[in-house]
């Protein structure tokens, strides 16, 4: 069988030079979009470079810095009780004891005091050299701003003994007393007395069952607001102690005298101020009598 030569069309040579996309047509045009994307992504490597460079000569931001934090306030005062723990605390850690609670004293003034120089004796005459202080500090008596029907009081004097028992010649027993201040929530023993400066063994305060301060101080203040009012200066101290054979009793004075030495008040002699006394049951809160205001010595514990 014969093989046959006969050349291709020009129809087929035409058709095939058009897939090989040779000579006699033209290429087909990119679609529009894919230039579009191109453009994009030139401008997005743009944006990179100048960012970079901006990272590399601009000192980048300050972090923010942290809040300040807001620091309570030192308390402006403290009731009996929040002061007697502090108190107990810091007459464990001296030595002698074990010591007993035996009178407490809250001190508010509106002018504040330094600590009184001619204090002898737990606030009495007492023997030369009896006093031995156990810090080089004085905690004077802050001012108080607070109200008098609070309770509380920047300045507390916790008085201890130690159960020891003197009997001199005149026939007094006497004990070794610890004097313990807070001062706006800061306990310091203060110091110790011998026992020839402090008569007599003193009936422990209990630990429990006594009211608080500011149980007794409202009642205190209403028994006689006039006088409070028209003496905005008036100082108040909150004294406890147990009498024998009663118990707990809570004294509350309000006087214009100072709680150290003496001062002139207007209209009176210069040792002279004025002073009023309510007193209340420690165990029930109870009011058990007053004095009405009078004029009175300034004594070196107003």
């Amino acid at each position: 069988m014969g093989v046959d030569a006969t050349p291709p069309s020009d129809s087929f040579a035409s058709a095939f030079r058009s897939t090989l996309g040779g000579p006699g047509r033209s290429r087909p045009r990119r679609p529009t979009r894919v230039l579009v994307l191109l453009a994009m992504s030139a401008v997005a490597v743009a944006m990179l470079l100048v960012a970079a460079q901006l990272l590399t000569t601009v000192a980048p931001p300050t972090p923010p810095s942290s809040p300040t934090p807001t620091l309570p306030a030192p308390p402006t005062g403290l009731p009996y009780s929040g002061a007697l723990p502090l108190a107990e605390i810091a007459s464990e850690k001296v030595s002698g004891g074990p010591w007993t609670l035996f009178s407490a004293l809250g001190v508010e003034l509106r002018t504040a005091e330094p600590f009184g120089a001619g204090l002898t004796c737990n606030f009495g005459t007492g023997v030369p050299g009896s006093l031995h202080f156990l810090t080089t500090s004085r905690p004077g008596i802050p001012s108080f701003s607070g109200s008098r029907a609070s309770g509380d009081a920047p300045w507390w004097l916790f008085q201890y003994e130690n159960g020891t028992s003197i009997v001199l010649g005149s026939g007094i027993s006497e004990t070794s007393v610890l004097d313990v201040v807070v001062v706006n929530g800061s306990a310091t023993p203060l110091l110790t007395a011998s026992t020839l400066c402090d008569q007599g063994l003193f009936p422990a305060i209990p630990f429990a069952g006594v009211v608080n301060s500011s149980a007794v101080a409202p009642t205190a203040v209403a028994s006689n607001a006039s006088f409070v009012d028209s003496h905005p200066g008036i100082n108040v101290t909150l004294s406890l102690m147990v009498a024998t054979g009663v118990g707990p009793q809570w004294t509350l004075a309000f006087t214009t005298c100072p709680a150290f030495g003496q001062s002139a008040e207007p209209g009176l002699p210069s040792t002279s101020g004025w002073k009023y006394l309510v007193s209340f049951d420690g165990s029930t809160g109870l009011q058990t009598g007053s004095a009405l205001p009078a004029i009175v010595s300034c004594s070196a514990t107003g």
